[in-house]
């Protein structure tokens, strides 16, 4: 999932897709995930917490494994990276700044790290 975190520490995260990959390769991301809202909830807590402990400003992918609802833990951090905002860097970038939302992936990076540390609200909490 995204995270967006500005330089006053407010945070805004996009929806999260259920990614579908075959051979390797990213074939399809679907939104709404039709994940439990409960584990839809969890891996913002989680997403959210890793920006917060990096102090990180800007745009953050925080990519989870959801193992299924018979685990103890059922959600697992596989990887955090940066989402630079330079048009064509990841799938991500595309699909959700492109062809979803109203906004450009350079203005969106702007604002995360704007001076009024204010960044455009995705998500509604």
């Amino acid at each position: 999932m995204l995270v967006v975190r500005g330089l006053d520490g407010a945070i805004a995260t996009y929806d999260i897709p259920r990614n579908e990959h075959a051979e390797g390769i990213l074939r399809r991301s679907t939104v709404p995930s039709g994940l439990p809202l409960e584990i839809e909830a969890r891996a913002r807590e989680m997403a959210i917490g890793v920006a917060e402990a990096l102090d990180y400003v800007g745009v953050l992918g925080v990519e989870l494994f959801y193992l299924g609802g018979q685990e103890a833990t059922p959600l697992v951090v596989n990887e955090i990276a940066p989402r630079v905002t330079i048009p064509g860097i990841g799938p991500w970038m595309r699909v959700w700044s492109v062809n979803s939302r109203t906004i450009s992936a350079p203005s969106r990076g702007g604002r995360s790290g704007a001076r009024s540390g204010t960044p455009t609200r995705l998500w509604k909490t």
